[in-house]
């Protein structure tokens, strides 16, 4: 038998191989594989971000088809941007209030000082967007596949006695 201080030492050595034991080594990500993972997160924002975008324009255009009241705009500036090309501002009036939106588009789709229609909603006039852009939002298989017939069975004329 050995004495209490060794039987203390010797009881901290198991300890700590058993600690060890239990311990499970990873090994560190190598370049190619951490590469990899950063790319898989990249493309699953750009997915969500894009399914994002794509929800909020369909969704502008539901309001606005539903509760939305065509009007004149003017655009009032033009400004380049390199990354997305030329954004116009449109700004009209409803009842006193001066009202602005900025919108993506060719070069040669509008032109400073010209007038386009647009869409507002009723309730909040914030929510607009040009008619060219609820065009092309409608045309979209997302649209047709949640809203059109759901759109179009609304505006259907109640039976008599029902």
């Amino acid at each position: 038998m050995g004495t209490p201080g060794s039987r203390r030492r010797n009881r901290a050595r198991r300890l700590r191989e058993r600690k060890q034991r239990r311990k499970i080594k990873h090994k560190p990500l190598s370049n190619t594989a951490r590469g990899c993972l950063m790319w898989i997160v990249f493309l699953g924002f750009v997915i969500i971000k894009g399914a994002h975008v794509t929800y909020e324009n369909t969704n502008r255009a539901v309001v606005l088809e539903m509760n939305g009241v065509r009007t004149q705009a003017l655009i009032v500036k033009r400004t380049n941007k390199p990354k997305y090309g030329a954004w116009f501002t449109y700004e009209f009036n409803i009842e006193g209030t001066t009202y602005a939106n900025s919108v993506v588009a060719s070069e040669s789709e509008y032109e400073v000082g010209q007038t386009i229609e647009i869409m507002y909603s009723r309730d909040d006039p914030t929510i607009n967007d040009t008619m060219d852009n609820i065009v092309e939002i409608k045309k979209t298989k997302y649209y047709k596949r949640k809203y059109a017939k759901k759109l179009s069975l609304q505006n259907l004329p109640k039976e008599r006695g029902s």
